[in-house]
């Protein structure tokens, strides 16, 4: 995941931005996204009820926003989320991610 940031087009920086509406909110849900992350690691030390509220209100944000790339990296080194996030939407491949969230390597 190390060139997800500009796989994703986040880099402002890059110049074939055509769209740049769709790279201000990606960029929006960046900043949201390092933000829960930072709450959802104090809620993981606070209890197990907080952890559970955290992890929805998180889910539901994905949900809303989208961009489920941002959210993969930013959560990157959290695979309870990351599980979560492989079935947050219907019709993804949970076959194609590992135990921890992470993509397989399933190209041969």
């Amino acid at each position: 995941m190390k060139n997800l940031y500009e796989l994703v087009k986040l880099d402002p920086t890059l110049k074939d931005n055509r769209d740049d509406k769709r790279m201000r909110k990606k960029n929006e849900v960046y900043n949201l996204a390092k933000m829960k992350l930072d709450s959802w690691i104090k809620m993981t030390l606070i209890s197990e009820d907080a952890e559970i509220e955290m992890k929805q209100a998180i889910l539901d944000l994905v949900r809303s926003y989208g961009f489920i790339s941002v959210w993969m990296y930013v959560f990157e080194d959290e695979p309870e989320i990351l599980r979560q996030l492989v079935k947050c939407f219907p019709g993804t491949k949970e076959e194609y991610f590992d135990e921890n969230g992470r993509v397989k390597d399933v190209i041969k």
